[in-house]
């Protein structure tokens, strides 16, 4: 009696086994599944942006009158120039129009408020950490305001 119940336990504690070892194995398989998913999905949207950024959409930029950039782009150089460059390109490729960007654009600094911010329609402040503590930034600020 008492072997019959040991052979009994050991064979169910062998299907319980077996159970455990067949949830373990459906539960890495769903985390791999789910990781491959989650990969494509990274992709798909990377492959989404990769020919926008090309021949991003666009749109005609109608300047106001006595303008001729869309928009000044206002950036502390050490931290964000890359990321100016980059939007100023594309800006340009969406607005059909030109963005002003002092390392581009600008040839005389004395001339950074009259040729460059007055002459555009907006300013675009690229917002980094050091921003706000850079007087040339606060500078364009204040001349923005007074213009508009």
């Amino acid at each position: 009696n008492v072997i019959t119940h040991y052979r009994m336990n050991t064979k169910n504690l062998a299907i319980v086994m077996v159970f455990i070892i067949l949830g373990v194995l459906l539960a890495v398989a769903g985390v791999v599944v789910g990781q491959f998913i989650m990969q494509e999905r990274v992709a798909q949207e990377d492959s989404k942006w990769a020919l926008p950024t090309i021949s991003p959409p666009h749109y005609t930029w109608k300047l106001k009158n006595g303008k001729i950039y869309a928009c000044f782009l206002s950036h502390y150089k050490l931290e964000v120039a890359s990321d100016a460059r980059y939007l100023c390109d594309l800006l340009r490729k969406m607005l059909r129009c030109p963005v002003f960007l002092d390392s581009s654009d600008l040839v005389d600094l004395r001339t950074l408020f009259d040729a460059g911010i007055a002459k555009s329609d907006a300013i675009l402040i690229l917002g980094s950490k050091g921003y706000l503590l850079r007087p040339w930034c606060l500078l364009e600020i204040i001349e923005a305001v007074r213009n508009g």
